[in-house]
């Protein structure tokens, strides 16, 4: 059986170049092309399975890799400082090049348009977890992007998805008491264990007394279940899909860990 995407590389306008995943296009005038951008540690390759569903719903998927990690651009030395002193430059700097990766597709893949109805076509961009900071940074301010790209890219961007955004990415401070936190963990006297039990904390399967209430003894304190996405996978498929070093230099970094 075929692969069921290819895997490319875009040199962005700005010498940046993101490593991508693409299921390609179906057999259609009307697809929708859903943009993935995944979270801290977890890099695309993760998603790679959406690729196998992708023309069944009439989609094209693309899944970027971030900036760090595998393929892609590692950030300079005035990105990383300028992003854990929560300057607004870097969000800029991601703005820009997501609309520029969109531009591309618009440009050189004939991108279907919006319909009417706003039911098919265009652009569904999607942020997981962290990754929704990055989706998000072109919807800050329009005027961070140069005319002539706001105005290639916003007749076809239909929709934004947040899946499982943190509260920082939307800019608020957790409430007390909800629920584990791995970089809060005073057991994880080093970044090895922190970011162990953040592979185990993040995939797993909480259920949540009362999570609807909003009150913090609604939410499971459990630091990892035994139901997991990553339970069964092999040394190899964890070796590919998540990358620590990614993770410690734009996570730990801005992490308060007076413990480590």
């Amino acid at each position: 059986m075929a692969q069921p995407y290819t895997e490319h590389t875009l040199k962005l306008p700005d010498g940046v170049e993101i490593r991508y995943t693409d299921s390609g296009a179906p057999q259609t005038v009307d697809y929708t092309t859903l943009v993935v951008i995944h979270g801290t540690g977890f890099n695309g390759y993760c998603f790679l399975k959406l690729h196998e569903l992708a023309h069944k719903y009439n989609l094209r998927i693309a899944i970027m890799n971030r900036r760090d990690y595998h393929g892609s651009t590692m950030f300079s030395d005035e990105d990383l400082a300028d992003m854990h002193a929560g300057r607004r430059i870097f969000q800029d700097r991601l703005a820009t090049q997501v609309a520029w990766f969109l531009q591309h597709f618009i440009e050189h893949e004939s991108t279907p348009t919006v319909s009417a109805d706003r039911t098919s076509g265009g652009f569904l961009l999607m942020g997981w977890s962290s990754g929704c900071s990055v989706a998000l940074a072109p919807f800050a301010d329009r005027d961070v992007l140069p005319s002539a790209l706001y105005d290639a890219v916003e007749p076809y961007l239909r929709s934004l998805v947040l899946y499982d955004p943190p509260v920082h990415t939307l800019g608020y401070l957790p409430p007390a008491g909800t629920g584990y936190d791995p970089f809060k963990d005073p057991e994880c006297t080093n970044p090895d264990m922190l970011f162990k039990m953040f592979q185990l904390w993040t995939a797993s399967y909480f259920s949540h007394p009362d999570i609807a209430s909003g009150a913090p003894q609604g939410i499971s304190v459990e630091k990892y279940t035994p139901k997991r996405t990553t339970k069964d996978w092999t040394e190899e498929q964890m070796a590919r899909c998540f990358e620590k070093a990614a993770a410690a230099r734009s996570a730990l970094p801005a992490s308060v860990l007076p413990h480590i």
